[in-house]
């Protein structure tokens, strides 16, 4: 993980972003590709419930519902951001 050194968009300096490792992602590709289909039986089961924790439309309604109650307060209690933000 890494420190952005400036803002660039929505991200403001400080903002943490993962440094992506392209030979331990590589691989795990291979692992992926040379394993036996029962071997993967379990990851599979976990990847396909994550997927549906995290983007199924129930839990992105729900991250919508949590970020539009967020931007409220902060129209509520910073105005100042709103107008600099050109959010009228």
């Amino acid at each position: 993980m890494k420190a952005r050194e400036e803002a660039r968009g929505p991200y403001p300096t400080g903002a943490v972003w993962a440094d992506p490792d392209v030979e331990h992602a590589a691989e795990l590709m291979v692992q992926v590709a040379t394993a036996a289909p029962h071997a993967l039986a379990g990851r599979i089961e976990a990847a396909r419930r994550r997927v549906a924790e995290l983007y199924s439309p129930e839990a992105a309604g729900a991250r919508l519902c949590r970020e539009l109650e967020r931007i409220e307060v902060v129209r509520e209690e910073r105005p100042e951001m709103v107008t600099r933000a050109g959010i009228a």
